[in-house]
């Protein structure tokens, strides 16, 4: 791929593992788990992002954009240090593991 490097080397590493799970001729079908690796690394998707997944992919950008801004768990625009759906997912999964106090 002659286009500039968007995710770390550790990151293409995962992608290509999605990428294995489905046919040859069926990458696209990776775009998802591509877009969720992409978002771990980078904390939001960019434009420049999500075209460097399309790229990677074999997709047309528009193909990528569209399931990016389709599921909320995609992040379009930067976000704060923690955003409230991480948290509240942090404190539920806190309460879990946690064992009521016994006073």
């Amino acid at each position: 791929m002659n286009a500039p490097m968007v995710l770390s080397p550790e990151a293409l590493a995962k992608i290509d593992q999605a990428i294995a799970k489905y046919p040859p001729d069926q990458r696209q079908s990776a775009v998802m788990a591509a877009l969720t690796i992409a978002q771990d690394e980078k904390g939001w998707l960019s434009t420049e992002t999500m075209d460097f997944v399309a790229r990677y992919l074999g997709m047309q950008p528009i193909a990528v954009y569209e399931v990016a801004s389709f599921y909320t768990m995609y992040d379009l625009k930067p976000v704060g240090s923690t955003s409230s759906r991480s948290a509240r997912i942090f404190r539920a999964r806190s309460r879990a593991r946690t064992p009521p106090r016994r006073t």
